[in-house]
């Protein structure tokens, strides 16, 4: 039995369902100096997405839209870190909580559903149609979907990354005498 994570299946939606491939319609940014119109053009990428959307609100009254992050394997960061070890360096940092927008997923160790540590990033967001990830899922025998308390921990800290203010100074408070 994996602690982390359990299989779930159908189109019920849920906080930390982890979906595969979904399609997300990406639109480039258009430069005023492009000249090429492929850059301008949209496309549409499967990305993997981590629900946001507590599932009480998805449940009690389902909104038409719901709020996922994107999430991917450590293992493609490889290429980026240039070695094993600065990508080691990396992710232990992580595991530390050394940055506020992205979290690292322990590895899921399900029979037949084995995938490697994660890593959500909390400054891609999306907003997508509840129906539209219902219809993908109903495409999927059977996904993943953080157990508690990683699924709290998770939406913990996306709204921490959301709500980061800081103040340049200290502001006085004046405080009621009673």
């Amino acid at each position: 039995m994996d602690i982390n994570y359990e299989l779930c299946e159908g189109a019920e939606i849920l906080q930390g369902d982890l979906i595969e491939k979904y399609p997300i319609l990406t639109i480039p940014d258009i430069s005023e100096n492009s000249n090429d119109e492929r850059e301008s053009e949209s496309t549409e990428i499967g990305q993997n997405i981590i629900i946001l959307t507590q599932s009480c609100d998805i449940v009690n009254d389902p909104p038409s839209h719901i709020l996922v992050s994107l999430y991917n394997y450590t293992s493609v960061l490889l290429e980026q870190y240039e070695t094993q070890k600065r990508l080691d360096d990396f992710i232990k940092e992580l595991k530390k909580d050394r940055y506020y927008q992205l979290k690292y997923l322990p590895p899921c160790e399900i029979e037949g559903y084995i995938r490697k540590a994660m890593i959500v990033d909390f400054s891609k967001i999306e907003k997508v149609s509840l129906d539209s990830i219902k219809k993908h899922v109903s495409t999927i025998p059977k996904r993943i979907r953080l157990r508690s308390p990683l699924r709290e921990y998770i939406s913990q800290t996306y709204a921490i990354s959301i709500m980061r203010v800081a103040l340049q100074e200290e502001i006085p408070i004046k405080h009621a005498v009673g």
